[in-house]
């Protein structure tokens, strides 16, 4: 049968311990004169001063050994690709002016949308740039902006004309 330690009772009221043996010293505070074991401990996360994590080089610096080639074979290296050919720009405009015709300011922006989304939609297709879709969005929110403003504009005329022809309107002036 092997002796374990016994520990201190954790429901035991404070200042008394069992057995006559001596409280365990505060959470954070090594007994005085003892020293910690295997050196000074960092907090979780933090390395030591001039120390770099898990093997990393510090910015700026190349690693140490670098291999030649081997004979028969490329050199290994980043390779260069070619940029693609990019969103073409009167896509992105018809987007944007799409948006803001209908969010902020109704009519010039949607009429906007609607003229850049169709040359920018000719353009994708004689480039080969990308931006079919924004061009397409584009000029869809400018059409629907348009039809909005069209269809307020309508509905004031003849709300204006029935009011006119009201007999409480004129009887009121």
């Amino acid at each position: 049968m092997t002796s374990e330690p016994e520990l201190p009772d954790p429901y035991a009221p404070a200042g008394e311990q069992p057995y006559g043996t001596t409280p365990p010293p505060p959470y954070s505070q090594q007994p005085y004169g003892q020293q910690q074991p295997y050196g000074e401990q960092q907090p979780y996360g933090q390395q030591p001063y001039g120390q770099q994590p898990y093997g990393q080089q510090p910015y700026g610096q190349q690693p140490q050994q670098q291999y030649p080639p081997q004979p028969g074979y490329a050199a290994y290296g980043p390779t260069a690709y070619a940029p693609g050919p990019g969103t073409d720009g009167l896509a992105i405009a018809s987007l944007v002016c799409g948006i803001v015709g209908l969010s902020l300011v109704p009519l010039l922006p949607s009429i906007a949308a609607v003229v850049l989304g169709f040359m920018g939609l000719s353009r994708v297709r004689t480039s080969g740039q990308n931006g079919r879709g924004m061009a397409i969005a584009g000029l869809v929110l400018g059409a629907v902006g348009v039809a909005i403003i069209l269809l307020v504009i309508v509905l004031l005329v003849v709300a204006g004309v029935f009011a006119a022809n009201s007999p409480d309107f004129s009887s009121a002036v």
